[in-house]
């Protein structure tokens, strides 16, 4: 799930971290305890066919600032995949965004 929300020309992208590959989901639990070393995610940006932006990042959750914001396209389409150490990223989670 990738939540996006907008506050003084920024938007923010957060999601929830899962846990399917060693161990998987309790659902007992609010934080979902995680079987790799680190936590990574790879955010991309994407204008059609055209990547834009590529993060790697450490946290669920990302702020795109209104500088590079401006510099996008008025609709993109946004994908996040978990890294694991052990096998790769995991299948893209892909969203629209619209400024």
């Amino acid at each position: 799930l990738l939540n996006t929300s907008s506050y003084m020309s920024q938007v923010a992208c957060c999601w929830t971290r899962r846990q399917t590959r060693i161990g998987g989901d309790d659902w007992a639990s609010l934080e979902v305890p995680l079987s790799e070393q680190t936590e990574l995610y790879e955010l991309e940006f994407w204008d059609e066919q055209t990547l834009i932006l590529s993060q790697t990042i450490s946290a669920p959750h990302y702020v795109l600032s209104a500088a590079i914001q401006a510099q996008f396209p008025q609709e993109l389409t946004i994908k996040l995949s978990q890294i694991s150490t052990s096998f790769g990223a995991g299948a893209a989670l892909t969203e629209k965004l619209t400024f």
